[in-house]
């Protein structure tokens, strides 16, 4: 996935970590673009 292209720059990953796992909670239908 492109999570791990982006391994070497966490900063961004760690932006949309907090926010994907969020949305995981909520169970939303439609997909974090």
């Amino acid at each position: 996935m492109t999570t791990v292209a982006n391994a070497p720059d966490p900063s961004p990953d760690s932006s949309f970590v907090p926010v994907r796992a969020r949305a995981v909670s909520f169970r939303p239908r439609l997909p974090l673009a």
